[in-house]
């Protein structure tokens, strides 16, 4: 029996398909997600936020707008009150682009405007949210986390904590007593404006903590005034 081309695609198509769980192979094709921590069961969130109404920086990369309120405390992802939440990229995605997002309960949509470089989700009824996908082309992919390790490396060029401690005599050259320390890091976003703010310190014969950030180097030069020891919290932002 001669049988046709058209019969012998069939039936290799139909046995593919029962390979692939009964789902076509662009299923099983994933497009990068052009989005920072987007996994909201397990965030990034150096800035240890449980809940927020302040506009602003909240978990990393992402930023309360126009009223939203978060909190990062509930099961399967973060809840989101009626509002905006955005994500600014540092390159423009293009305009041929797809979003996704998975909503657990609420309602809520997300989009992206290429002008301003700004993905945003609103929110109309208080949302609990899984995840978020932002990728190129007209097809929504499988939504697939990156890993905690991976979203960390990737925030970090952003945003980061250190906690600094050191107890040791300081030294004189010329302009008084000081513990002078350099600290390598890894580098933040490139071409970044990194500033660096204190957010707690403590004191035992020293005073008068400075921090200088280098980003040719990627190092941090610290002077604190005195003999002693010391401990503090900095934060090192170079967010958009």
């Amino acid at each position: 029996k001669v049988e046709s081309q058209l019969d012998v695609a069939t039936a290799v198509e139909a046995e593919n398909s029962a390979h692939l769980d009964g789902k076509a192979p662009s299923y099983y094709i994933y497009s990068p997600n052009l989005l920072d921590n987007s996994y909201f069961v397990h965030p990034v969130n150096q800035r240890n936020v449980t809940t927020q109404t302040a506009q602003g920086y909240c978990i990393d990369r992402w930023k309360l707008a126009a009223g939203a309120t978060i909190n990062t405390a509930t099961a399967g992802g973060i809840t989101l009150a009626p509002g905006k939440f955005e994500q600014i990229l540092e390159f423009p995605a293009g305009t041929d682009v797809t979003v996704s997002m998975k909503v657990i309960s609420g309602a809520a949509t997300a989009s992206y405007n290429n002008a301003n470089k700004t993905f945003t989700i609103t929110v109309t009824k208080t949302a609990l949210i899984e995840w978020v996908k932002l990728e190129k082309g007209s097809i929504a992919t499988p939504y697939t986390p990156k890993g905690y390790g991976v979203e960390l490396a990737e925030c970090s060029l952003y945003f980061r904590n250190m906690y600094l401690n050191e107890r040791s005599a300081g030294i004189n050259v010329g302009d008084g007593v000081r513990i002078y320390n350099s600290y390598v890091i890894s580098p933040m976003r490139k071409g970044a404006n990194v500033s660096v703010k204190t957010v707690a310190n403590n004191y035992w014969g020293t005073s008068g903590f400075q921090v200088i950030y280098h980003a040719n180097y990627s190092s941090l030069l610290t002077m604190v005034h005195g003999s002693g020891a010391y401990d503090c919290i900095l934060e090192l932002s170079a967010d958009l």
